[in-house]
């Protein structure tokens, strides 16, 4: 009975994912849990059915000024001097978190958002290509580490990277293993949250902004709000993270978590702007190994 529910389960999914009448659109708007009526749609976002779906995000955040307070997210940017180990931190803001699950393969969330904030080494003794402007007064390398940080959404949107260089075909082309993903999100557990910064509240998962195709620019979106059916083709982390195939071609691009708390420290009354003043500095990590430079996999997008 049980793998008969599941089959259907699936079937429904796979239905849904096929109509052509469901477009990146109408999964970002029903992903934001508001109704498209209440939005200030932008002119592009509907002149351009196949936009991508976080650019319809960005789209959407500019247009309208409650769903940039609902999905603003902090990130802050640690960098330490190799020499004098003084760190420096710079606040941004942006609409959602990127996690690279591509490069290095990663099969879970988990442990994509731990490898996205550990520190990426910056230049070398050779070629320094940091300017430490506390201490030493000149170029030395560095260690920096990006960490997500307030404000703290009501709804927090993680974009799962699954493109690769593809060095046969000259190009990237997109990574179709399944990545497991929890029903609850416990942000502080993951990243060490900046000093003054609050405490990342729990998130729990409420859908999946899901795509079939080879590209961002081709395939079906559909979002996802049925836990069980995302559980019924195995993608959840219900079961041990297998290096397999999304079933069915589902490949969840965005992962939808909404706050637990009502009316918490989600910092949205944060001063305006895209770069905030300086935040009290950390005490130093020089223990940490930090490793090479990487592309960035936990950049704000």
């Amino acid at each position: 009975r049980g793998a008969a529910r599941g089959g259907a389960l699936l079937l429904e999914l796979l239905l849904a994912m096929a109509a052509p009448a469901y477009s990146a659109l109408a999964a970002v708007v029903e992903a934001l849990g508001k109704q498209e009526s209440a939005l200030q749609i932008p002119p592009a976002a509907r002149a351009e059915p196949n936009m991508d779906a976080v650019d319809l995000l960005n789209l959407l955040s500019e247009a309208s000024p409650s769903v940039s307070q609902a999905v603003t997210v902090g990130e802050c940017a640690t960098t330490m001097c190799a020499v004098c180990h003084e760190p420096t931190q710079r606040r941004m803001k942006a609409t959602s978190i990127a996690v690279d699950v591509a490069a290095p393969k990663q099969l879970a969330l988990h442990g994509a958002l731990r490898y996205a904030c550990e520190a990426d080494q910056f230049g070398d003794e050779a070629n320094p290509v940091y300017e430490c402007t506390e201490t030493c007064k000149q170029m030395q390398s560095a260690t920096r580490r990006l960490h997500p940080c307030a404000p703290w959404p009501a709804r927090l949107f993680i974009v799962l990277r699954r493109y690769t260089l593809d060095f046969n075909a000259v190009g990237v082309k997109k990574v179709m293993h399944r990545v497991a993903f929890p029903s609850k999100l416990d942000l502080a557990a993951l990243c060490d949250a900046p000093l003054g910064s609050p405490n990342p509240p729990e998130y729990h998962l409420v859908g999946a902004v899901v795509h079939t195709g080879s590209s961002t620019q081709s395939g079906v979106y559909n979002y996802e709000k049925s836990h069980e059916a995302l559980a019924a083709i195995g993608l959840d982390d219900a079961q041990v993270p297998q290096d397999v195939p999304c079933p069915g071609g589902a490949t969840p691009y965005i992962l939808v978590y909404a706050c637990d708390t009502d009316g918490g420290d989600t910092g949205l009354d944060a001063p305006a702007g895209d770069h905030l003043a300086a935040t009290p500095k950390p005490a130093a990590t020089a223990d940490d190994t930090p490793r090479q430079q990487s592309r960035g996999c936990c950049a704000v997008m």
